[in-house]
């Protein structure tokens, strides 16, 4: 493997994993929104 296709293939991976990470951070946002209207 080439220098610039293990940095693309890094690259993918990290835009994975960030992407999942939006998607935790989304989803723990709106349930803390939810959990909030649920105790007042």
């Amino acid at each position: 493997m080439s220098i610039s296709t293990n940095l693309l293939v890094l690259k993918y991976k990290l835009h994975r994993s960030h992407k999942k990470l939006k998607i935790i951070v989304i989803f723990t946002v709106e349930f803390a929104k939810y959990d909030i209207k649920g105790t007042v």
